[in-house]
């Protein structure tokens, strides 16, 4: 009978093995074998690391257009909205630093920091001004600041529902993400990435596989690694705040805003009890409108069933949201 038992455990821990064992090889050496992907841009000093900007399209009358990530998303995210836009005029997106082929920065994530580090690249990029600054998701924030230091080398502004300086007060999100819930995940994800299981499946991933053209999917693969996480955690401290924090009234002028807010807000599934569904499905509207209301020629404007991100990801979405934009270049003239 014993030997019987020592049997079927040595059997079922064979198999233990090979379920655990066997994704893991596969995907060590997917990860091995995948090449490595060159930045579709250049590496600008910005003074001690250097940051990536990618620029298509060329002038045609119109100011260039200036892409803003979201949180944790680089460059690449914002193919369709390039892509669409560089048929009219030109069109540049950058990856902060540690995120996609950008270097890592020692100094703080603040705003100001930042601000200042985009600022510098622009400049030794020779980037044109005045220009129209698009900014999703945290990308807003930062597209406030840039306006409030530097209104005069902007000739409009974008905003892919963006955030709001004060939506986490009024939208109850005090709780939606928090920190070590956040390290949680970026660790189990950094290990997904270092074992090479996130070629098999990766949940951040998954549902723009289909979205992409292969090659634009290989580079978000290929710079989710390195710097990424520390650079996800480091932003999350720096920017984040900045959503519920005072701050002095922004005010854009006459300058031409366009606000492009997602159909869908939050699935209801996706939040914590102490986030009220209803609330937010009110709220963020309003929010946005008050962002466009900050400019007397602002307009806001919503792509009906897009939702945060697949506004960029998605074929469709993107190039609805990049005619919106193209509408406040010819309001520029």
């Amino acid at each position: 009978m014993r030997a019987g038992v020592k049997s079927a455990l040595k059997v079922l821990g064979g198999l233990l093995a090979l379920v655990i064992l066997g994704p893991l090889l596969t995907g060590l050496i997917m990860k091995g074998l995948a090449p490595a992907v060159a930045p579709p841009g250049k590496l600008v000093d910005v003074g001690g690391h250097k940051l990536h900007i990618h620029c298509s399209g060329s002038l045609r009358g119109a100011p260039p257009v200036l892409i803003e990530a979201g949180l944790g998303l680089s460059s690449s995210y914002y193919h369709w909205i390039q892509v669409n836009l560089a048929r009219s005029t030109k069109v540049c997106s950058y990856d902060r630093a540690g995120f996609g082929w950008s270097e890592p920065s020692k100094r703080s994530r603040e705003l100001g920091e930042v601000v200042e580090e985009l600022h510098a690249l622009l400049d030794k990029a020779g980037f044109e001004r005045p220009f129209v600054f698009a900014g999703h998701s945290i990308g807003a924030i930062i597209v406030r600041e840039y306006a409030a230091r530097y209104p005069g080398e902007l000739a409009g502004l974008a905003f892919l529902d963006g955030s709001h300086p004060d939506q986490t007060r009024r939208l109850g999100l005090e709780n939606l993400i928090k920190k070590e819930e956040l390290e949680q995940g970026v660790e189990l994800y950094r290990l997904m990435v270092r074992t090479g299981l996130s070629r098999l499946y990766d949940p951040s991933l998954t549902l723009m596989k289909s979205e992409y053209p292969e090659s634009v999917f290989a580079a978000l693969q290929y710079t989710s690694d390195g710097s990424y996480f520390d650079a996800v955690l480091a932003e999350y401290d720096g920017l984040v705040p900045l959503t519920d924090r005072a701050r002095p009234r922004d005010d854009f002028g006459d300058k031409p805003t366009i606000v492009i807010q997602a159909g869908k807000t939050w699935d209801a599934s996706e939040l914590p009890e102490s986030v009220d569904p209803a609330n937010i499905a009110a709220g963020w509207p309003e929010l946005q409108k008050e962002t466009a209301a900050l400019s007397t020629r602002g307009r806001y404007v919503v792509v009906d069933h897009a939702t945060h991100m697949s506004l960029i990801y998605h074929e469709a979405y993107a190039n609805q949201a990049a005619d919106f934009i193209r509408e406040l270049l010819q309001a520029t003239h």
